[in-house]
């Protein structure tokens, strides 16, 4: 659980730098991570000796399944889960469109991301203090 809830902390601290450095493409990666990486956490908690599945929608999908009682978790985490994967996929890869091609700078903005790094923050601080980790 540990490493996870690391990982989930030291990535939005990278999504922290790299906005402040005008790489907020960079930064939406990291803070969907963080995510992803509390979410893990989370997991492992609730199925100990369950290894988290490695498919990005697999993963969440079990997240909602096991902590279906916990409507404050669930709901926060749909909240950002579309949203969130979506976006990583974007500024990731340049998006290839008929007449034009989006790169992943112009794919979110600064603003979009300040936005998801507080949602996210609240999110990993609200998974710590539920699931005691």
């Amino acid at each position: 659980i540990e490493p996870y809830q690391q990982t989930a902390l030291r990535h939005l601290t990278m999504a922290e730098i790299l906005l402040n450095a005008r790489f907020h493409e960079g930064a939406a990666f990291h803070v969907y991570h963080s995510y992803e990486s509390i979410t893990c956490a989370a997991l492992l908690k609730g199925q100990p000796y369950n290894t988290p599945p490695q498919v990005h929608s697999t993963k969440l999908n079990r997240f909602l399944n096991v902590f279906a009682k916990d409507t404050m978790l669930v709901a926060e985490s749909i909240k950002l889960s579309h949203t969130l994967l979506k976006m990583r996929n974007r500024v990731l890869y340049p998006e290839l469109r008929r007449k034009k091609v989006i790169t992943p700078v112009a794919a979110v903005s600064s603003r979009q991301v300040q936005k998801y790094l507080s949602q996210v923050r609240q999110f990993v601080n609200l998974v710590i203090t539920r699931l005691d980790l």
